[in-house]
């Protein structure tokens, strides 16, 4: 069972990789990789929302968002990535893949760059509850974890489990924040 799903997995990785590369495609894609890029980008936006805010509010949220990556980090990088699965990323598999970013090294499975991505759209969803929004930081999410996989660095099911990774990471923080009374008092003025 298992080996058939990562079969499905590899042939789908395939397919995506072998789509064609126009060089503008490529260029929007690895703008949002550089975006998500290991969450340091997530942690400096949300460094950016605590010097910038006007709130107290809004500078608990920037830090709630600092603890959500952080958090996201540890667990996929460190305890799922390395200590759990090690699964080797595509491009070694499979020697005719198409990759156009930085190589990275590490292991592949969740990808770090979605579960990252969708904790913060996880949590910032439920904190803001503005469809619109959430709309947006899914959409944004999304492209980053297809673009992993287009790029050539992941498999479709690292990207698929880092988005249900971070995706919990997200929810579990929210209840987290919205359980403590600083959390009550900051979602009573958004």
């Amino acid at each position: 069972m298992l080996q058939n799903l990562l079969t499905l997995d590899g042939t789908a990785y395939h397919f995506i990789n072998h789509l064609p590369h126009p060089w503008w495609l490529v260029l929007f894609f690895l703008m949002f990789d550089l975006l998500a890029w290991s969450g340091v980008a997530w942690f400096v936006f949300c460094l950016w929302q605590i010097v910038r805010a006007r709130s107290p509010g809004s500078r608990i949220l920037g830090t709630m968002g600092i603890i959500v990556v952080s958090v996201t980090f540890v667990l996929q990088e460190v305890v799922l990535k390395t200590l759990i699965f090690r699964r080797v990323r595509p491009f070694i598999t499979f020697p005719d893949a198409s990759f156009f970013t930085i190589l990275p090294g590490g292991f592949s499975f969740p990808s770090g760059h979605t579960a990252d991505a969708f904790a913060l759209a996880t949590f910032f969803a439920l904190v803001l509850r503005k469809r619109r929004l959430t709309i947006l930081f899914y959409t944004v999410s999304s492209i980053i974890a297809f673009g992993r996989v287009y790029l050539g660095v992941h498999y479709p099911l690292d990207v698929l489990a880092g988005a249900l990774v971070g995706m919990a990471i997200g929810a579990l923080v929210f209840e987290v924040f919205r359980r403590t009374r600083w959390g009550r008092r900051v979602l009573k003025t958004i």
